[in-house]
């Protein structure tokens, strides 16, 4: 089964971090690197941020795991064993930015690990058998399909309209089923329509579990067609309501 990599952020005790103090911010970081390769550019400084409870209750850390939670949301810092264990199974180049690491007690790590771009993002996902949500935009503003119509707010207004945008999590942690033939082999991905988690196959988790990489914290996923537990029929619930809408929209125009 493939997993989902459940890594926390902003929890006390956790790894979260701030662009270095004087350094210059790169806001389109995230982006650039899950589209282009690495280009051997200079590391980028980070610093540990901190909650003030956190210095009481949790020292600083004298190694680093070989993954655990990035600079931005979604993103992950791994070390150069995570990187050659990716890179031995993986056909898709992903994309590795080093990093220089400070803590908050000015130990520095400068080398060995690395910003992850996961590459060449996947349409896999089998909404009709996932808890997500569809997430749609009118031009001015997002809705939300649920499965639970008395929680889709502004959507049934006869007047609605708007374009797919993608998915969310119906909950905190969504139970996610994959389509294979999609997935193409893949064993580290994220889905263009649901880019807010990235997965592991069950074949990179247990190389990860064989080479002893820390810092995992797997949460399991399905492919469709397989033993694991299935949802409900999300998607044919979500074009009938469409459907609906779009209905009640029609004749709305034809009664003017």
């Amino acid at each position: 089964m493939p997993y989902a990599l459940d890594i926390p952020r902003h929890l006390p005790g956790c790894l979260n971090w701030s662009d270095l103090p004087g350094t210059p911010k790169d806001s389109a970081a995230p982006t650039r690197l899950r589209r282009e390769p690495a280009k051997l550019l200079p590391p980028i400084r980070f610093i540990q941020e901190h909650y003030e409870e956190d210095l009481k209750r949790f020292p600083v850390p004298r190694t680093l795991p070989d993954i655990f939670q990035g600079r931005w949301s979604g993103s992950f810092f791994v070390s150069e064993r995570f990187r050659r264990v990716v890179s031995d199974m993986e056909a898709v180049k992903h994309h590795f930015q080093p990093v220089d690491l400070t803590m908050l007690d000015g130990t520095r790590f400068p080398t060995g690990y690395f910003a992850l771009g996961i590459a060449d993002s996947v349409v896999a996902i089998d909404a009709e058998n996932s808890e997500v949500k569809a997430k749609f935009f009118d031009g001015k503003k997002f809705y939300y399909l649920a499965t639970d119509n008395s929680q889709n707010t502004g959507m049934k207004d006869k007047s609605f309209s708007g374009d797919f945008f993608g998915y969310v999590g119906a909950k905190g942690q969504p139970f996610i089923q994959w389509k294979e033939e999609q997935l193409d082999g893949r064993h580290l991905w994220m889905d263009k329509h649901y880019p807010s988690e990235a997965f592991i196959s069950d074949a990179l988790a247990r190389a990860f579990k064989r080479e002893g990489i820390t810092g995992l914290s797997l949460r399991p996923s399905a492919i469709t067609g397989g033993s694991e537990r299935s949802s409900r029929g999300y998607l044919q619930r979500l074009g009938k309501r469409l459907r609906h809408l779009q209905s009640r929209r029609y004749d709305a125009l034809e009664d003017h």
